[in-house]
């Protein structure tokens, strides 16, 4: 048997019996979170009014507790009338697109400080994510952000690029949070629950540069909207992020903070920057050393480095910026190198990289013989 009701006008209940075992659940569009299975010793059909309390109490606690008091003194919005239909609607569009986006890695699902008067909807979500924080979205009369709570206090979740895409682009912004939740777990946790690579990511890098990757000793590891390149146990980590405007390049240090590194419109100029980044683990071991210049007037001829917002430098290639910027160092110039890489194809950057003599393109820059490691 088979049955559907609403209890206090917010919560959908399903309900099924078969052969003397029965359960009670909230149903979502491809899952469902169990409130009540039985019979128990206390819990059983012929008991209906201590299941109906039991189930009642375990209702309850999933809802915020000022929408039991407007409810209670008679002025609570509904769920299916128009005074709460925005609030609730909005709320549950939310926990769906959490339940259909990241699947089990989202538990405790939990609508909170419910508000929908005059124009003014403002809700939360509360959730554990990968087992490991609890996350509270809080959206407020078209504004929205996310923070990981800690006591009676949140951190606020920034993501990469520093703003989070519309709401209206809710799977890509659930996506963001993923990537943004995941850079703070340390990876053999995940990798421990079989969340190493939950999802096949949506950046592709061209299969030239993932064999230069594996020789320099970097595997790749997908997860949402991103791809990061570690080296054995993780010492390292370069990961690439699709990020609203284009693609960002962080690296992190073993149990350290991603740092910024670069910001490029497409990942072909991404893809360059890497070959440089991995390529002393290669030339290390049995190559002459390529030391590209880095002083800010030592650019490549036809390039101009220009100072962008904070600590961020730019390229003009023939007086036109091109659609990528690079941290700056301070005395070191990172721009002032990638410039040179920017004379050929990423063929010919990982061939100069990997050549003895740095040819096609780095040949100058041949510094001293290699030398001789165990």
């Amino acid at each position: 048997m088979r049955a559907t009701f609403v209890l206090y006008d917010f919560w959908e209940i399903d309900f099924s019996s078969e052969r003397g075992i029965f359960g009670f659940g909230i149903p979502f569009r491809d899952s469902s979170v169990s409130l009540l299975l039985g019979p128990t010793d206390t819990l059983r059909l012929d008991d209906l009014e201590r299941l109906f309390h039991e189930l009642d109490e375990r209702v309850r606690l999933r809802i915020p507790d000022k929408y039991l008091a407007a409810r209670e003194a008679g002025d609570a919005p509904r769920i299916d009338g128009s005074a709460g239909k925005g609030a609730a609607e909005h709320a549950h569009r939310v926990v769906r697109a959490l339940r259909d986006i990241l699947g089990t890695r989202v538990s405790r699902l939990t609508v909170q400080d419910l508000v929908d008067s005059d124009g003014h909807v403002e809700f939360s979500v509360v959730f554990e994510i990968y087992n490991y924080f609890p996350v509270r979205f809080n959206y407020d009369r078209g504004s929205f952000g996310f923070a990981i709570v800690h006591g009676e206090r949140g951190v606020s979740i920034t993501p990469a690029g520093g703003h989070w895409p519309p709401l209206s682009e809710l799977p890509l912004v659930l996506r963001h949070l993923d990537r943004e939740i995941r850079s703070r777990i340390p990876y053999g946790f995940l990798e421990s629950h079989g969340w190493a690579e939950p999802v096949a990511s949506e950046i592709v890098l061209d299969p030239a540069l993932i064999t230069f990757a594996a020789q320099a000793g970097y595997r790749p590891h997908h997860d949402v909207t991103s791809l990061t390149l570690a080296n054995a146990g993780g010492e390292i980590r370069y990961t690439v992020a699709a990020v609203p405007d284009g693609y960002l390049l962080t690296r992190a240090d073993r149990a350290g903070e991603p740092e910024e590194l670069m910001w490029a419109v497409t990942l072909s100029f991404v893809e360059v920057f890497l070959v440089e980044l991995m390529s002393p683990s290669i030339r290390h071991r049995r190559l002459p050393r390529i030391s590209l210049p880095h002083g800010w007037d030592e650019a490549a001829d036809g390039f101009e480095p220009f100072r962008a917002e904070g600590r961020w430098t730019g390229l003009r290639r023939d007086g036109v910026a091109l659609p990528v910027r690079l941290v700056d160092r301070d005395i070191v110039h990172p721009v002032i190198g990638y410039s040179h890489l920017l004379g050929g194809s990423l063929r010919e950057v990982i061939d100069s990289f990997s050549a003895p003599d740095g040819a096609p393109l780095l040949t100058v820059f041949v510094r001293t013989a290699p030398v001789e490691r165990p």
